[in-house]
């Protein structure tokens, strides 16, 4: 079993920044366009930051992960949330 590799700490690394960015996007875009249920969308974005934080800090301080956990946490982000969750949005903002 691989542990987190350099490559995979980058790939965590590279994800938190774009999130950072995007999130912001979305959550601005949701907030200008009151779309209803936006704290709790903010609050599965500020869950998901954390998740990724999490890993960046457990790798500082040496605590074994595992490349293929954080590729499954990563792999239902984008179907749980930007194939179902986000897509809850679209008819709010096609106007």
């Amino acid at each position: 079993i691989k542990q987190l590799s350099s490559i995979g700490i980058d790939a965590v690394h590279e994800m938190l920044e774009y999130a950072d960015i995007h999130f912001e996007f979305e959550e601005n875009l949701m907030r200008e366009a009151g779309i209803p249920g936006f704290e709790e969308h903010r609050q599965i974005h500020d869950l998901f930051r954390m998740k990724l934080n999490k890993i960046m800090s457990d790798h500082a301080k040496g605590i074994r992960q595992l490349n293929s956990e954080i590729i499954k946490m990563m792999a239902n982000w984008l179907e749980d949330h930007i194939l179902k969750e986000d897509q809850k949005y679209r008819s709010y903002l096609r106007d």
